[in-house]
């Protein structure tokens, strides 16, 4: 019932915001989306082509620097990423804003198993205090470090729409939206950058950097603006990144795929055939949608939450559960609480068709 009001709260908050900016503050509108009424079956269901027995589970990070200053060195840095399970690079680094592509380049013994994908955070646009990566795309703005200019210094418009026209991969990649809370974009902003291309995927939910080297914690999650712009119906893609730390990293994507090759691992990204974690030291097993029920198989969790427009709907103890449909969800997500402190995170379900894209 608290979360159910929290939601409520804060969708309110939000919305009082926009509004206090003036006229056109809250374009697009924020309406929550109507819920179905009935049973039936999902309108985007990410893991529809998932076949969860042979799928590759691959830990990719989609949003990591290479670092600089007192920051170990490359080949350090990916050493000790690779020690904990990832196996899919695509660093986004700036000063320049520029693709760490091809990996091996630089680093002429990167293990064989590794995969890597030209990617960039583009910063300092004229219309916005944004941070946004170019997953899977050649675009490139800036200077080095110490020279001009620094950053796009055009729009966030003109931006995505180079982003977009030097994909890698015409069927995978896209934009990611950046620690939206951290960047203090409103909701209102957000959504707009996000109706933008059907290839803008989604939002940073977890930014491990903006939650510990701020004096403000809460500025690493942005799952507030997640869980409302699902509200609206808008199949909004949850990404879990690292960003700058070094010690404990916390954060990665878990792309399920049908083969270990780059151009798998942007396709899942483009449509969210992917899984959120914070530690991978758990792994989703299956998430099935066997009408009326929505089912998820996990090897380690202890407590899974099924989660709707309203909040928490279902909370069972274990590794899996079952959840009933009721015709009243636009989306469903669900998330898993692990012993030794890991989160999973699914992509929503979505059972009403977007509004926009």
């Amino acid at each position: 019932m608290c979360i159910v009001v929290l939601c409520v709260l804060t969708l309110a908050l939000l919305l009082s915001a926009a509004s206090a900016q003036g006229p056109g503050a809250g374009e697009p509108h924020i309406r929550p989306a109507r819920p179905p009424g009935r049973v039936r079956r999902p309108v985007v269901n990410p893991y529809a082509d998932v076949n969860w027995d042979t799928a590759h589970q691959v830990h990719s990070l989609s949003h990591i620097h290479t670092g600089w200053g007192d920051a170990p060195p490359i080949y350090r840095r990916v050493r000790a990423l690779y020690d904990r399970g990832i196996r899919h690079f695509a660093f986004s680094n700036y000063y320049p804003s520029a693709p760490y592509y091809p990996l091996d380049q630089y680093l002429p013994d990167l293990p064989d198993d590794v995969i890597t994908s030209p990617n960039a955070e583009h910063h300092t646009m004229t219309n916005t205090p944004l941070h946004f990566n170019s997953l899977g795309s050649f675009f490139r703005s800036g200077s080095p470090q110490g020279q001009q200019p620094k950053g796009v210094r055009r729009t966030w418009q003109h931006a995505f729409r180079a982003t977009l026209d030097n994909l890698q991969f015409d069927d995978g990649g896209g934009v990611t939206i950046n620690h939206p809370v951290w960047s203090k974009l409103t909701i209102a902003q957000v959504i707009e950058m996000f109706d933008y291309d059907p290839r803008v995927l989604g939002i940073e939910v977890y930014n491990d950097t903006c939650e510990k080297r701020t004096d403000t914690p809460q500025l690493g999650w942005s799952d507030e603006y997640w869980q409302i712009m699902l509200g609206t119906g808008r199949f909004v893609i949850g990404f879990f990144v690292i960003d700058h730390s070094d010690d404990d990293p916390l954060g990665r994507n878990v792309l399920l795929v049908p083969e270990v090759t780059e151009h798998e691992a942007l396709r899942a990204y483009r449509r969210g055939a992917f899984y959120g974690a914070l530690r991978g030291t758990a792994r989703i097993n299956r998430i099935a949608v066997d009408m009326p029920f929505i089912s998820i198989e996990t090897d380690k969790g202890e407590k899974v939450r099924f989660i709707t427009q309203k909040g928490v709907v279902q909370e069972t103890e274990g590794n899996q559960a079952k959840y009933r449909l009721t015709g009243q969800e636009v989306f469903v997500r669900i998330e898993v609480d692990c012993p030794d402190g890991e989160r999973l995170f699914s992509q929503p379900i979505m059972f009403v068709a977007s509004p926009v894209k």
